[in-house]
């Protein structure tokens, strides 16, 4: 009951911060979001509007009074002005039950690690953001087939088959994601280093 009443509190805080301050860091716990977001690493979560919340960005949502998640929209849908969005973990293969827009609380803009910040606000990031997201949703419809009754052979969670599917497809999206991610901070040293040398040459 203890941890319960601290869970609802610190997430009271969070959205009492997110709405005063617009920002927010947080420290995640778990592996689901691996490799972008690992243990130890901070993230800023930034209020947004609903409009600016696309197919490949990182949000912040409840999912009860006691926890938050953080994971990447795989899949937006629009329904007579009703927005519902798929979200998914980088490092799981099937996504959450839909959400609505109006639960989302921030989206993730930047990751701090202890060597190094990705931001997921340029450019580049967003373009590889949203192919991540576009795999991560078809990673989703492979595994949720392979649940599927008609196949027997890979649905029954006993069978090789099954977890000989389940294995390669872990492989192939962590494999991917992990690229795309160093991509990202490849790219953004690259710019900084770029950046500081055109300083440098103006203070020359």
């Amino acid at each position: 009951m203890k941890d319960f009443l601290l869970r609802q509190t610190a997430i009271g805080l969070v959205k009492e911060v997110i709405a005063k301050e617009e920002k927010c860091l947080l420290f995640p716990i778990g592996s689901c979001m691996t490799p972008l977001i690992c243990h130890k690493d901070r993230v800023i979560a930034q209020r947004t509007a609903v409009d600016d919340i696309h197919l490949g960005d990182i949000v912040l949502y409840p999912v009860s009074s006691e926890r938050l998640f953080i994971h990447r929209i795989i899949h937006k849908t629009v329904d007579d002005g009703h927005i519902t969005m798929l979200t998914k973990a980088d490092n799981l293969l099937l996504a959450e039950p839909p959400i609505t827009a109006d639960s989302i609380l921030a989206k993730v803009t930047a990751v701090e690690k202890s060597f190094r910040t990705i931001r997921l606000d340029t450019k580049l990031s967003r373009f590889l953001n949203r192919w991540l997201a576009r795999y991560s949703y078809a990673i989703h419809i492979l595994s949720f087939q392979l649940r599927s009754p008609k196949r027997a052979l890979f649905s029954n969670k006993k069978s090789p088959l099954f977890n000989l599917a389940q294995k390669a497809l872990q492989k192939v999206s962590s494999s991917l994601a992990k690229f795309l991610v160093n991509l990202m901070f490849l790219a953004q040293k690259e710019m900084r280093q770029e950046g500081s040398n055109n300083r440098k040459r103006e203070e020359a």
